[in-house]
C-alpha cells in the first residue's frame, strides 16, 4: 500500500510544470505527511535544476550604452558661453552660442542632436543629470544692448570694455534740462563775443586814427557830435563798427549750430510770405508798446536821480541836424542795426532757444538783447521792446516784422535827436507827446484787427516740455555763458554812469 503511494506522488510531479513544483509538493504534502519527509529534498533540487537551465537558455538582454560624457559636454558648453561673454565686443548682442547641430552625430545613440542626448523615457539618467525637454518651436534669444554710455566707457588695461562700471541713467526732466542750459550756453556766448568784439574793435580803430591821423578833425570831443572824428569818418568807423561786430559772430556761432543740429538757415531766420495788412498791424502794434517802455525807462531813469546818478548824462549824445546827417544816422543807427541785431537775436538767438520753448525763446532772446545795449537807462525799454520783436517774430514766422519795428524805433528816435537841435525844447516835446499819442492809437486800432482776423495771434503754443515755465527759466539763467554775458555787461553798464 505504501508502495503504491510513493508512485502516484512521482507521477503527479512528472505531470505538473517546472515552476509549479513547490506548489505540488506542498499540495502532496498536505495529503500525506509521511511522504514528505522522503520527497522534500528531491523535489527542491530538481526545480533548482529547472531554473538554471531557464536562465541559460533565456536571449541575451542589448545593455544601453551608458552616458558618461553627458557632464563633460554640459561643462564644455558653459566654459563656451563663458567664452562668448570675455570675447564679445562693446555693443555686440549678448548672445550664447550653443554646439552645432548635429555635432555627435555617429557617435552613440541619442547624441545626434547636439549635446542633449535622445534618451528613452525609461532609460536612466547617469550622475542626477537630466536634460531639459526641447520645444518643438525654438526659444528666441534674449538679445542686450548696452547703453551709448557703456559702449564709450573707456576700456582698462587695454582690455574690450565688456565689463563697463556702472553709469546712472538721467531721467528725461533732467536731459531737457542739459539741453536747454546748453544751447543757452551757446546763446550767451554769442552775446559776449559780440560785446568783446565791438569793444576790440572800437579800440583798434581809435589807436589807428590816433597815430595816422585819419579821419581825425579835432581833439576836443566834448559837445562833438562826431567824438573827434570827420563827418564821413564817424559814420564810417560806427557803420562798420556795428556791421562786423554784430553781424559775424553770429553767423559764426550760427554755422556751427546748424552742423551739430542738421537744421536749415530757414529754421533761424525764416521769411515766410505774410500779408501787408497783417505786416503793418504787427509793426503799428509793436510800435505802440514800444512807446510805453519808452515811458518806462524814462520814469526809472529820473528816479536814478535820488541815487545821485544821472542816466540821461550817460546817454545823451550830440547829433547833427543838416539833411545829410539825418541821413547818416539813419543808416548807421537805424537800417544796419535793426538788420544785424535782428539777425543775431531774433535770428540765432531766438532760434536756437525755440526748439525747446516759445516763451522760453522770447524771453531768454530779449534778456540777452537789453543787457548787450550795456546801458542801465535802456536796459528796461530794450527789454520792452525786445519781446515785442521776438513775439511779432514767433507768431508771423517771418524776420520782416521784427525788422520793421526795430527800424522804425531807432529812425524815430534819430528824428526826435534831429528835431531836439532844430527846433525849442518845448516844440519837441509836443512834437513827442504827438508821435507817442498817434502810435498807441495806431496800436490799439491794429490789436482789434489782429484780433478779428487771428484769433490765435495773442495766444502762445505750448509744447510738449515735461518741465514747466518757471524750470525752463531756472535752467536759461543758471547756464553759464548767460551768468558771464550778464555780469560782463552789467559791469560795463554801470561803468558808462556819470554820478552828480
Amino acid at each position: 500500500m505504501d508502495e503504491n503511494r510513493i508512485n502516484e506522488g512521482a507521477l503527479v510531479q512528472q505531470s505538473l510544470p517546472s515552476d509549479g513544483l513547490a506548489e505540488a509538493g506542498i499540495a502532496a504534502d498536505a495529503k500525506d505527511p509521511v511522504s514528505n519527509v522522503t520527497a522534500e529534498p528531491e523535489i527542491a533540487k530538481e526545480t533548482e535544476i529547472a531554473k538554471e537551465t531557464e536562465i541559460m537558455n533565456a536571449p541575451e538582454i542589448t545593455k544601453e550604452p551608458e552616458i558618461v560624457n553627458a557632464p563633460e559636454i554640459v561643462k564644455e558648453a558653459e566654459i563656451a558661453a563663458a567664452q562668448t561673454v570675455r570675447d564679445r565686443m562693446p555693443g555686440e548682442p549678448f548672445t550664447v552660442q550653443r554646439p552645432q547641430q548635429n555635432a555627435f552625430q555617429g557617435s552613440a545613440p541619442g547624441f545626434d542632436r547636439g549635446y542633449r542626448p535622445m534618451q528613452q523615457p525609461a532609460q536612466q539618467y547617469v550622475q542626477g543629470y537630466r536634460p531639459p525637454v526641447q520645444s518643438a518651436q525654438p526659444r528666441p534669444q534674449q538679445r542686450y544692448a548696452p547703453p551709448a554710455a557703456y559702449v564709450n566707457a573707456p576700456s582698462v588695461s587695454g582690455v574690450a570694455n565688456a565689463y563697463p562700471m556702472y553709469m546712472p541713467q538721467k531721467s528725461p526732466k533732467e536731459i531737457e534740462k542739459d539741453k536747454i542750459k546748453s544751447a543757452s550756453n551757446t546763446c550767451g556766448a554769442v552775446t559776449i563775443a559780440i560785446s568783446l568784439t565791438l569793444s576790440i574793435l572800437a579800440i583798434i580803430v581809435i589807436v589807428i586814427c590816433l597815430f595816422s591821423g585819419i579821419f581825425i578833425g579835432t581833439t576836443d570831443i566834448s559837445g562833438d557830435p562826431y567824438q573827434g572824428f570827420t563827418m564821413m569818418g564817424y559814420y564810417t568807423f560806427t557803420g562798420l563798427l556795428s556791421l562786423i561786430g554784430t553781424f559775424f559772430p553770429a553767423l559764426i556761432v550760427m554755422n556751427k549750430y546748424n552742423k551739430e543740429h542738421n537744421s536749415t538757415l530757414d529754421e533761424l531766420l525764416p521769411f515766410k510770405k505774410v500779408g501787408g495788412k497783417k505786416i503793418a498791424a504787427v509793426v503799428f502794434g509793436g510800435m505802440a508798446i514800444a512807446m510805453i517802455g519808452q515811458l518806462l525807462a524814462t520814469l526809472i531813469s529820473y528816479n536814478f536821480s535820488l541815487f545821485g546818478v544821472d542816466i540821461e548824462k550817460a546817454i545823451d549824445t550830440a547829433v547833427a541836424a543838416s539833411p545829410l546827417d539825418i541821413l547818416m544816422n539813419s543808416i548807421t543807427i537805424a537800417l544796419i542795426p535793426a538788420l544785424v541785431e535782428e539777425f543775431a537775436f531774433r535770428g540765432a538767438v531766438l532760434g536756437m532757444l525755440k526748439k525747446y520753448d516759445t516763451t522760453l525763446a522770447i524771453i531768454g532772446s530779449s534778456f540777452l538783447f537789453s543787457m548787450l545795449h550795456g546801458n542801465l537807462g535802456q536796459i528796461p525799454f530794450t527789454f520792452v521792446l525786445g519781446l515785442v520783436m521776438a513775439y511779432a517774430r514767433v507768431k508771423t514766422d517771418s524776420m520782416l516784422p521784427s525788422i520793421l519795428i526795430h527800424f522804425g524805433n531807432n529812425f524815430y528816435a534819430v528824428i526826435l535827436m534831429s528835431l531836439g537841435e532844430l527846433l525849442p525844447e518845448n516844440v519837441t516835446l509836443i512834437a513827442d507827446i504827438a508821435v507817442i499819442t498817434a502810435l498807441m492809437l495806431a496800436g490799439f486800432v491794429s490789436f482789434y484787427y489782429l484780433a478779428k482776423k487771428d484769433k490765435d495771434f495773442f495766444r502762445i503754443e505750448q509744447g510738449n516740455s515735461l518741465l514747466t515755465n518757471g524750470e525752463r527759466l531756472k535752467a536759461f539763467f543758471s547756464s553759464g555763458a548767460v551768468i558771464a554775458s550778464t555780469i560782463l555787461l552789467t559791469i560795463e553798464a554801470i561803468a558808462v554812469l556819470e554820478f552828480i
